[in-house]
C-alpha cells in the first residue's frame, strides 16, 4: 500500500482500492477562532464564519473543512462527469473510495501540451493537477483524473468540460499510439 499525503486528503492506495480520507487542522482552526472570539467578541467570530468562503485559504471554514469540500466536490464531478474522474463513492465526504488504476505513462509535457491545446491560457486553472502525471490514471482504457477534488476543475467543469473530455481524448489516444 502506498501512501500519499496531500494538502486536503490523505489517500491509502492499495491494489483494488483507493481510499481519500479529508484532512483538516482542528489544532489551527481553534487557535483562529479563539484569537477572532478574545480580540472581537463571539458574534464577530460568527460574522467571520458566515462571511468567509471554504475554499478561501486561511479562513476558518477552510482549516476545519477543506478536506471533507475536496473529497464532496471530487464525488460531484464524478458523478456529474464520468469522462473526466475515475468513479467515485463518497461516504459524508469524510472519505472516498475508488478504483485504483494504473497511472499513464505520459509526461509531464504531453499532458500540459493537450491541455494547452484545447484549453488555451486557462489550462493554468488546472495548477497542480498538470505538474504531476499520476494525478492521470487509465480506467476502463481511458485517460481520467484520479485526483478531482480542485475547486478550480469544477468551475473548468461548468464551462469548458468538452475541451476537458477532449484533452483526456487525445492523452488516451496518445496512449494506444506507439511512439516512434
Amino acid at each position: 500500500m502506498n501512501i500519499h499525503k496531500g494538502s486536503d486528503r490523505t489517500a491509502y492506495v492499495g491494489e483494488r482500492y483507493t481510499v481519500k480520507v479529508a484532512r483538516s487542522n482542528p489544532v489551527l482552526f481553534l487557535q483562529e477562532a479563539n484569537g477572532i472570539r478574545d480580540a472581537h467578541g463571539l458574534r464577530n467570530l460568527l460574522k467571520v464564519w458566515n462571511i468567509v468562503s471554504v475554499d478561501s485559504h486561511g479562513g476558518l471554514k477552510y482549516m476545519l473543512l477543506h478536506g471533507v469540500m475536496a473529497n464532496r466536490r471530487e464525488r460531484r464531478i464524478a458523478k456529474e462527469f464520468g469522462s473526466v474522474i475515475v468513479p467515485t463513492l463518497s461516504v459524508l465526504g469524510l472519505v472516498n473510495i475508488q478504483p485504483s488504476v494504473p497511472t499513464t505513462t505520459l509526461t509531464h509535457m504531453e499532458a500540459h501540451t493537450a491541455f494547452c491545446e484545447t484549453l488555451g491560457p486557462t489550462v493554468t486553472k488546472l495548477g497542480h493537477m498538470l505538474e504531476d502525471t499520476s494525478n492521470l490514471g487509465v480506467h476502463d482504457g481511458q485517460v481520467k483524473f484520479v485526483d478531482g477534488g480542485s475547486v478550480s476543475l469544477e468551475g473548468l467543469m461548468h464551462s469548458q468540460a468538452e475541451d476537458i473530455e477532449q484533452a483526456l481524448g487525445a492523452l488516451t489516444l496518445k496512449l494506444e499510439t506507439p511512439t516512434q
